[in-house]
């Protein structure tokens, strides 16, 4: 006995279930809507699904956008004046830059998107550029990260004279090598605004008087000054107006040696230190800049001594200063 089978009514039932399939209800507790469809908990899980419920019981605000953020609004925020030093590039757009800031010191940070044509920071990252700098710094960090800075002057006209130029390559130079990370120092911040203010003055040899006096204070202020008036060999006191005494100084000794010292101890390779000079290094180290006594100051006007403070700096920081041969040698 044969069945006959409708082919019709069976194909049609079957595409029917095939293309209308009947929803299934959702039976998560966290679905907003328990009577609709919920694909989300039966693709994702419950776990993208209690995600999805959270965020559509949250206000409705677009949350910030931080693509286009320097910083992390977590980091305490401060302000400071600061006088940039060096910078460096850093990734595609970015900079690293070295600061030194009043109340905490020299620091470095990155300043994002600081190289493309529509940055924010403008020519305030210059070299040795005075500015308001706002930057957040994480603990254990290196690096802080710099948001703004408001630019308070720029050294862009001292640029036009070569022999300006070479001095603020020094006076940056200097202070990049010789200073210490983070370390507070209100002195030596309130002589580099001292020594760019003279520099501006425009007066006649304001490049080698001040570069002679940042060298001296600079030396001071690290500690690094030996007594400039007695004999380190023999302690003879050598600004004696009888017997005045000849001062020496060399490379790998800290120190002035008279000339009987020198000649006993077979010191080669030795500089003499002028009374002079000498002189000038004493009125420096108790007058203001702009209170020295006028004179034609001329590169060669304490050449030695700046050479002497030259060295006393290169022993430190144990490398030779690059722009110090040419600053002297721009005659």
């Amino acid at each position: 006995m044969k069945i006959r089978v409708n082919s019709c009514s069976f194909g049609a039932q079957f595409s029917s279930r095939a293309t209308t399939p009947r929803p299934r209800i959702s039976q998560f507790p966290y679905t907003k809507f328990p009577n609709k469809l919920n694909l989300t908990s039966e693709n994702y899980g419950p776990r993208e699904a209690a995600r999805n419920h959270a965020a559509s019981h949250r206000p409705n605000h677009r949350p910030p956008d931080r693509r286009h953020d320097n910083l992390d609004i977590s980091m305490p925020a401060r302000m400071s004046e600061a006088f940039v030093l060096q910078t460096w590039p850093f990734k595609e757009g970015d900079l690293i830059v070295s600061f030194l800031t009043r109340d905490s010191g020299k620091l470095r940070g990155v300043a994002r998107r600081a190289r493309r044509p529509k940055s924010g920071f403008g020519s305030g990252l210059e070299r040795l550029s005075h500015i308001r700098m706002s930057y957040f710094q994480r603990e254990n960090r290196e690096l802080v990260n710099i948001d703004s800075c408001e630019l308070v002057h720029s050294q862009f006209g001292l640029s036009s004279d070569f022999h300006s130029a070479c001095a603020l390559d020094f006076v940056a130079e200097v202070s990049e090598q010789l200073l210490p990370a983070a370390e507070p120092n209100e002195k030596y911040f309130r002589l580099v605004t001292a020594i760019l203010d003279h520099l501006r003055s425009g007066a006649t040899g304001a490049v080698w008087a001040a570069i002679t006096y940042f060298s001296l204070w600079t030396v001071k202020l690290a500690g690094l000054l030996p007594e400039l008036h007695v004999c380190l060999g023999c302690g003879t006191w050598l600004e004696d107006p009888e017997h005045a005494q000849r001062a020496f100084y060399n490379r790998n000794q800290a120190g002035l040696y008279c000339h009987d010292c020198r000649r006993t101890l077979d010191l080669r390779g030795t500089w003499e230190l002028s009374p002079e000079s000498r002189a000038i290094a004493e009125e420096i180290l108790h007058t203001p800049i702009a209170q020295l006594t006028s004179r034609p100051w001329t590169q060669n006007t304490a050449a030695d001594l700046r050479r002497f403070l030259a060295q006393q700096m290169e022993t430190q920081i144990e490398r030779k200063l690059i722009t110090f041969p040419v600053l002297e040698a721009a005659a």
